[in-house]
Order: C-alpha cells, then sequence, then structure tokens
C-alpha cells in the first residue's frame, strides 16, 4: 500500500554539514532503491529559517526506518501522513457529513 507522507524536518546546526554532504552524495542513490521512501517534490523551506518539508510516498515501514536511521542524529524530522483531499470528500458524501 502506498502512504503519502509530509516530512518537517530541521536541521541541528552543529549536524548542518554532515547532513548536507549527506543529502548531495549517499541519499539520491538510495532513493533509487526500493529501502527508502520515494520523495514527490524537492525540499522546501521557509525564509530565514533552517528548516522545512518535502512529500514523500512510502510503500513499506522499513523506509521511514532506514531514512530515520540516516537522519535521525542530524535533523530533527516528523513524519505527518497526508491523503488527498478527494478522498475526505468522498467521505463526506458517503456517510453525509461536513468535513471542516
Amino acid at each position: 500500500m502506498k502512504l503519502k507522507y509530509i516530512v518537517y524536518w530541521a536541521m541541528i546546526p552543529e549536524h548542518r554539514e554532515k547532513a548536507s554532504e549527506i543529502a548531495r552524495n549517499k541519499l539520491p542513490e538510495l532513493q533509487k532503491t526500493d529501502d527508502f521512501p520515494k520523495p514527490l517534490t524537492v525540499n522546501y523551506t521557509f525564509p530565514g529559517k533552517k528548516e522545512g518539508f518535502r512529500l514523500y510516498e512510502v510503500t513499506k515501514p522499513e523506509q521511514i526506518a532506514n531514512y530515520c536511521q540516516l537522519f535521525g542524529p542530524l535533523l530533527d524530522i516528523e513524519w505527518v501522513p497526508i491523503q488527498e483531499a478527494t478522498i475526505m470528500n468522498a467521505a463526506s458524501e458517503k456517510f453525509g457529513q461536513a468535513w471542516r
């Protein structure tokens, strides 16, 4: 089953160089394998801050574990599951409820 996540990340200042090096040199190859989540977008950042987010597709829990093992000590990371709004709209129509 494919699940989508928004992954919020924040740089830990003392690990900035190491995290950037891994993201540039190691992560692109790892993401071509089935062992890591598939990126759906580029990284987005917030102006003036060392934090941001990216959307990922996950097909098995081990992909999140592998990502967290690689970056967990270097970044503050939060994985938040998301779904398309059309799914909520379909549920609303089916059950007669307004989602607010």
